[in-house]
Parts: structure tokens; sequence; C-alpha cells
């Protein structure tokens, strides 16, 4: 019997192709993500740092209206920046998801394929063994019609 071919093998070749491409953009958009929430992290830290420098201040120290100023202004960037940065990451979220979905679908037409090569290969497989079998009981036959009738 001929060897096990599956007519559809560059097909899944080429889905497994698709669902790979589809996790590098999904890596690549979770990578994404991950960078905006550090550079969100930074920008909290920032804030965070800058109420720290305005508290420790020294009593004998004070701010005169221009620092005080300068300070508002400065607070008022980094609620700018925060709120830029939350809407880039909720757009970057909404990318990996959408992503997330396009590999779902990558995976589950190359599944399709690979469930129907399995059963090719099942019944490959099942008349592989009919054909054994079946050669098996001819040269049965056939050896017992050299040797001749038993007696």
């Amino acid at each position: 019997m001929k060897k096990f071919h599956f007519p559809l093998e560059r097909v899944l070749t080429f889905r497994r192709l698709q669902r790979d491409l589809e996790r590098a953009a999904l890596e690549k958009s979770l990578g994404e993500v991950r960078r905006i929430e550090e550079l969100a992290q930074e920008v909290r830290r920032e804030a965070e740092a800058t109420a720290r420098d305005v508290i420790s201040r020294s009593p004998d120290e004070p701010l005169d209206g221009t620092q005080l100023g300068g300070l508002d202004g400065y607070q008022h960037y980094l609620k700018r920046v925060a709120h830029d940065v939350e809407v880039h990451r909720q757009r970057a979220e909404t990318a990996a998801s959408q992503q997330r979905q396009k590999l779902v679908e990558a995976e589950r037409r190359m599944k399709v394929l690979e469930h129907l090569q399995e059963r090719a290969r099942d019944e490959w497989k099942h008349a592989l063994s009919k054909e054994v079998e079946d050669l098996a009981a001819e040269a049965f036959l056939a050896r017992r019609v050299r040797e001749g009738p038993p007696g």
C-alpha cells in the first residue's frame, strides 16, 4: 500500500503559519500594553516624588508664588500625561484583545484541518490493516492449495 498522504497538507501548513504569525502579533500587542503600563508607572512615580518633595520641605524653606505656580503647572502636566497614557493603554488593550480573537480563530481553522488529517490517517491505517489481512488470507489459501487437501 502507498504511503499516507493528506491532500490538504499544504493548506494545513499554511494554517499553522497563520497561527504562528497571529501568535507573534499577539505577543507584540501584549508587549506594547506592558510598555505603556511601565510608562504609566513612571508617570505615577514622578507625581509621587514631586508630592514627597513638597511635603518633605523644611519649614525654613517655604515655596514662593513662582515655585507654587510652577509646581501646579507641573502637576497639571503630569495629570494630562497620565490621562494620555491611560487612553493609549486602553487602545493597546483593545488591540491585544482583537489580536487574541484572531489567534483563537486561526487556531480553530488549523485544528479543523488537523482533525481532518487525523481522520484521514485513521482511515488509511484501517485500509492498511485490511490489506495486510487480505494478503495474509491469500497467502494462507495459496499455501493450502500447494500442499493439497489434508489427509
